[in-house]
């Protein structure tokens, strides 16, 4: 049993909160007693005349009413309006005034976050350096970059600087929080005596869903700090303090976005030629900002209420904000359909590694080159590949179709995959006709098998449906509220998945401009309308069964 006003779990013989004393009501209590009043005109007690609004005498203080044990009749009786019944009414509190003290008190815990990340990220980054040069090692020494730059720098006569590493420690913190880069790079000079110019813009939405667990980790750890030095604080106070948690975060990210990314600045002179190039790699400061502020004020208040009950920390939810068990619910019922997704992408990774393990064994006659090293990594690269198929998988068992859409100047791509109908084209170059036709005959996605991971979302909505029923919050609102969270978090988990490229360039000489795009993902619209109705239907008719059966 949890206490209403601070969350604090107690034993289910208590009447009382152990932390701050709240009373704890019991539904056995409730539904078994009546008041009643007596019909004496005059106190028992000393004698003084009575009124039948007086519960106590206004002469002695004596008691004019007693408890009784109620019976099912009086239960019934609507008219009774001293008759205690159990109450479907929702958890109500009040929210306290902001203060700055929220703000102090947010400061640590957001600095600790803050470093946690910056620490863990380098950690990721000294990683993937390490794995990238040891898959290049592999490669000739005529693709060596460092040589390439020397070779060059020798046949101009002109000292070339080496660039900085393209993406680096800098941009796997962005990374990790969503936020995209924006690459830009012109080019400009003479060369014999024609002056001409270029610029090419390019911007890369995708990462590793992976990654993300990141400022989670964090963030989350910022809450767990609050919340184990403000024990007694209530739920309202938790969230003000993990929004102020946010902010700072937010605000620590956006600054460090000023002195992200990449740039690199080659003017090259040779016999009257001239080039100038100038390539740079940006992060959006708004956007930073943003994406920070909402993890940093999500995940820490989540902290918050693992510090109070670590085993079920949604869990405290239920019994102290209105429509808490609905929300418990949707949040768990989200992380552990999430949870069984990844496994199964990991577990499918898995056996596919295997096999390519099996048939390398065949060819150990042959180089394999850079082969050779993402084989010694396949235990990391299941983990990593694997989490980004469960969780887009997770997306499409809501009955949406993943999409890929290609455009350019000169054709355009439209493809949906479904894993209940399979392949759907849209628009296709004729020349790739037999290639679709091939796949689709195949049965690509169409198998039984996969049908049946439908069955996961499916469980866990009949599930919820009958925790909220027993709950007393059943309603079609209730109900409403639960898909709509729900739908919100797995439309984030999609847009975390999709993988969107744009790019353009523009030559100035011929005032020329080509433009391509690459788009695959699910559609956001399509994927929160699906899953809402998905897990509205499922859940309803879960409660609606719980109910009738009583």
């Amino acid at each position: 049993m949890y206490c209403r006003t601070c969350g604090t779990s107690n034993s289910d013989t208590s009447n009382y909160c152990m932390h701050d004393g709240t009373a704890l009501s019991k539904k056995e209590y409730q539904t078994k007693l009546q008041l009643v009043k007596k019909d004496a005109a005059f106190c028992s007690k000393c004698g003084h005349k009575t009124a039948d609004i007086e519960n106590y005498c206004s002469s002695c203080g004596n008691v004019l009413h007693t408890y009784e044990k109620a019976t099912s009749d009086s239960l019934g009786k609507a008219a009774s309006s001293f008759t205690m019944k159990e109450s479907t009414q929702l958890p109500t509190f009040h929210w306290p005034k902001f203060e700055l003290s929220f703000l102090k008190n947010a400061l640590i815990p957001a600095i600790g976050a803050f470093v946690i990340m910056l620490l863990l990220n380098l950690a990721v980054s000294n990683s993937t350096e390490s794995f990238y040069t040891d898959l290049m090692k592999d490669f000739p020494e005529e693709a060596d970059f460092e040589m390439l730059i020397h070779e060059l720098s020798e046949e101009l006569d002109t000292n070339i600087k080496k660039p900085d590493p393209l993406y680096g420690f800098t941009d796997s913190v962005m990374q990790s929080h969503l936020i995209a880069p924006h690459f830009e790079t012109s080019v400009k000079g003479v060369i014999d005596e024609d002056e001409g110019s270029f610029k090419v813009k390019f911007s890369l939405s995708f990462m590793l869903i992976i990654f993300i667990f990141i400022p989670i980790i964090a963030t989350l750890i910022a809450g767990i700090i609050y919340g184990q030095r403000h024990k007694e604080a209530s739920i309202p106070t938790r969230l003000y303090s993990a929004l102020c948690i946010g902010l700072i975060y937010g605000l620590f990210l956006s600054i460090f976005s000023l002195f992200s990314g990449f740039s690199y600045d080659l003017n090259l002179v040779s016999e009257g030629d001239k080039i100038n190039i100038e390539a740079a790699t940006s992060y959006s400061f708004i956007k930073s900002f943003i994406l920070a502020a909402i993890l940093g004020t999500i995940f820490s208040f989540v902290g918050t209420l693992f510090a109070v009950n670590y085993r079920h920390f949604t869990r405290t939810l239920a019994e102290t904000v209105p429509y808490g068990q609905v929300i418990h619910q949707s949040f768990s019922t989200f992380v552990r359909g999430l949870i069984l997704s990844i496994a199964i992408g990991i577990a499918f990774i898995i056996s596919k590694a295997n096999e390519l393990k099996e048939n390398v064994l065949f060819m150990e006659f042959a180089d394999l080159g850079p082969l050779t090293a993402l084989i010694e990594k396949a235990n990391t690269l299941s983990l990593m590949l694997g989490t980004q198929i469960g969780s887009t998988l997770w997306g499409m068992v809501h009955f949406t179709p993943l999409t890929l859409k290609v455009a350019n100047d000169d054709e355009n791509i439209d493809i949906a995959y479904s894993l209940f109908s399979g392949l759907e084209l849209g628009s296709v170059p004729d020349y790739s006709d037999f290639l679709f036709d091939s796949i689709r005959l195949e049965g690509l996605g169409t198998s039984f098998t996969v049908k049946l991971l439908v069955m996961i979302p499916t469980l866990l909505f009949v599930w919820s449906g009958y925790k909220i029923a027993k709950s007393g919050q059943f309603s079609f609102v209730s109900i409403a509220l639960y898909s709509a969270i729900y739908s919100l978090l797995v439309l984030a988990l999609g847009s975390l998945s999709l993988l969107s490229v744009d790019f353009s360039m523009i030559q100035s000489a011929s005032e020329y401009g080509d433009k391509a795009s690459f788009y695959l993902g699910m559609g956001a619209l399509g994927l929160f309308i699906r899953s809402f109705i998905f897990s509205y239907l499922v859940t309803f008719a879960s409660g609606f069964i719980t109910k009738l059966k009583g």
